[in-house]
């Protein structure tokens, strides 16, 4: 909740308090560092002095570590561990990823005096994908594939799993509670999400549910000149393999679709029941999105991030797209 003191303490954080929490973990900080894009953490990148002598090739980006602070009341320190853990198993099993540094056995800090929880991670150097050809599309669905099945050897004991209830429903009832929907809107809306939800819930329920990624888009992964790697997984949660799918595919390019599919199915089969919860789940993201803005709304980043959030054509946009939705849901179950 935006106003709760350890919020403000974590929005507020100043250079000096994020060099001492990583000069605490062991590093010797030098006063350089770089706030890097984050809406729900604050991430940032910090020079650090080397030991001297080193009897290894020294590259760019071994003098910068990245320190992340995750926002307050949002997970527990179980569900981050958990997160962790993820991370690690992967890295074990050959995916690239970037998994936070173990520090005397130990990946979850806490600054004492204001009660935030922080890791720190090695800076990899990469781009993200501009363009991307019929066989990066093979190779990331080969590599998704390989997340999936690290993923279903273990369960999350503290993490969400995805429902209609959780994803849907209730962010809908908070968007009506603070009078976010314009009031022309509210029945509408209120309407198509109750119907997708009800219509799609027995489907999401019986669906097989393990450890993904969450929000496995574009804009979560890099290039590393040698291969693609993956990023943030904050948001992992259990739920059916095609969460993980459908955010990475042009919606009118068969041709990518198509090879991302072969490469997936190289190593991981699709039942026939998890391909129609596509939709459904792009639905459900569309509502939760809302409702996360909604919860962040006094934040001022997202005020500054999402201007259209208060205006009629944003919902009217979110109706239209909801009730195409419905009729896709409607016709694929």
């Amino acid at each position: 909740m935006w106003g709760h003191s350890q919020t403000n303490h974590f929005y507020n954080l100043d250079p000096n308090q994020i060099m001492d929490a990583v000069d605490a973990c062991g590093f010797k900080t030098t006063g350089r560092y770089l706030q890097l894009n984050s809406m729900e953490n604050r991430v940032f990148e910090l020079e650090i002095e080397l030991p001297k002598h080193q009897n290894k090739i020294i590259y760019p980006h071994d003098r910068f570590k990245i320190a992340k602070f995750y926002r307050p009341q949002r997970w527990s320190k179980e569900q981050i561990r958990e997160e962790h853990q993820f991370l690690w198993d992967l890295k074990e099993n050959g995916i690239s990823v970037i998994a936070p540094l173990r520090l005397e056995d130990e990946s979850l800090f806490e600054i004492p005096s204001l009660g935030i929880y922080y890791s720190i991670y090695d800076k990899v150097p990469g781009r993200s994908p501009q363009e991307l050809s019929l066989e990066d599309f093979n190779r990331l669905g080969y590599l998704t594939a390989k997340i999936h099945q690290v993923g279903k050897k273990n369960q999350f004991q503290h993490r969400n799993e995805i429902s209609t209830e959780l994803y849907g429903l209730s962010n809908i009832e908070f968007l009506l509670k603070n009078n976010f929907i314009p009031l022309h809107l509210c029945s509408s809306i209120e309407k198509v999400v109750e119907s997708i939800c009800q219509k799609g819930s027995p489907y999401l329920e019986q669906s097989e549910k393990q450890r993904v990624h969450g929000d496995l888009h574009l804009g979560n992964i890099i290039h590393n000149g040698t291969d693609f790697v993956f990023l943030d997984f904050d948001d992992s949660f259990m739920g059916p393999i095609v969460q993980d799918l459908w955010l990475f595919l042009p919606a009118n390019e068969k041709e990518s679709k198509q090879s991302f599919w072969n490469g997936y199915e190289q190593l991981n089969i699709i039942e026939g029941g998890q391909k129609p919860l596509i939709e459904l789940l792009r639905a459900l993201r569309y509502i939760h999105m809302a409702g996360w803005i909604a919860r962040r709304w006094n934040d001022p980043s997202f005020k500054l991030n999402f201007p259209h959030f208060e205006e009629d054509m944003y919902w009217e946009n979110f109706n239209k797209d909801l009730l195409t939705q419905q009729k896709i849901i409607e016709e694929s179950f």
